[in-house]
């Protein structure tokens, strides 16, 4: 059998590259050379053992690009050197959940490189309806931002936000950046971002945000500048207590929390105020239904910006300095993407 490298963490800050078989597509597969992976805020919790759904050893890697380099039985609409991109949901098809297009919250739901081998892998076979072509003028850089983009255009999507809506952002990070851009182009009256760095903050005003400040009081900010009625939505795209509960003060009554962040811990949240206040809480995890193709289309023509975010690049070889990076220089290091052909 041909063989392949991929990166494998086989226990949490132990990252190795190892020699696997390339994996051959089965019947509605497509295997895909994978060309470009973004390393994602849920890779980083994983490397650092606390993202609280996966376990080592894994392969991670799920915002990824590349070019379609076998094709298994059954499958049309592909030929091989398609460039596309990869949806890593992997979704049983016929729990409740999924009849009713919610697959994204499906009961057996597994994601490539959290519960399956990801893309820090020079192949991968995955299901044929699961990939998408890329338009032409997207480069695989482009690619791989579709996945994080696409969580912010379907938690915009799940948040039901109104034209002319005063929106926060809780978190200054490629999950926030995202929400912006999708908040405004669903017609957001006011963008308002919380964060701890400024060169964040700047990259948030960059990308759309109207108002940007940081996070170290952001009850008093919100109560001194719009008072107990202005905020309309609220995104939690941290995911830890403070933030949490901050989204829960701030929020006008009756309106909406939609909570993004993932959780390392069992925050202690204020449940009281959520019924006092009659909040609208929802969660949005990952995207459904056309939010893939529609953000595909919104990268392609600008109107959701990606290159702003890339950082620094690192061959997957190099794949446990990428981690030191991030881990060392968190603060102006936004994407993290490897260069997996």
């Amino acid at each position: 059998m041909a063989k392949m490298k991929w990166a494998n963490l086989v226990t949490p800050t132990k990252i190795v590259i190892e020699e696997a078989e390339i994996p051959a597509p089965k019947p509605g597969e497509v295997q895909v050379k994978v060309a470009v992976c973004g390393i994602c805020g849920s890779d980083v919790h994983a490397y650092g053992g606390k993202h609280p759904f996966v376990k080592t050893p894994i392969v991670p890697g799920h915002e990824f690009s590349g070019t379609v380099s076998d094709i298994g039985k059954g499958v049309d609409g592909f030929a091989l050197k398609d460039k596309v991109v990869v949806e890593p949901s992997l979704t049983c098809g016929k729990c409740y959940n999924c009849r009713n297009g919610l697959y994204n919250i499906c009961a057996e739901l597994r994601v490539l490189g959290c519960q399956a081998p990801g893309a820090f892998a020079q192949y991968i076979s995955v299901p044929a309806n699961k990939v998408y072509k890329m338009p032409k003028g997207m480069d695989f850089d482009d690619g791989a931002f579709v996945e994080p983009a696409a969580v912010g255009v379907h938690a915009v999507r799940k948040s039901g936000m109104r034209l002319g809506d005063r929106v926060v952002v809780l978190g200054a990070g490629v999950i926030g950046y995202m929400i912006v851009q999708a908040a405004r182009l669903a017609g957001a009256g006011e963008i308002i971002v919380a964060g701890h760095h400024e060169s964040r903050l700047a990259l948030a005003k960059k990308l759309g945000a109207d108002v940007t400040f940081n996070a170290g009081d952001t009850v008093k900010f919100i109560r001194d500048n719009y008072g107990p009625d202005g905020i309309d939505v609220v995104f939690e795209a941290v995911g830890i207590g403070t933030t949490m509960n901050q989204a829960i003060d701030i929020v006008r009554k009756g309106a909406k929390v939609i909570v993004m962040g993932v959780f390392g811990e069992h925050p202690v949240t204020k449940v009281g105020l959520i019924q006092d206040k009659e909040i609208d809480m929802r969660g949005s995890l990952m995207y459904v239904g056309t939010d893939y193709p529609t953000t595909l289309k919104l990268i392609c023509s600008g109107k959701i910006q990606t290159k702003p975010l890339i950082s620094a690049r690192f061959p997957l070889e190099r794949v446990s300095e990428a981690f030191d990076l991030i881990r060392d220089k968190r603060a102006n290091t936004v994407k993290v993407l490897l260069d997996v052909a």
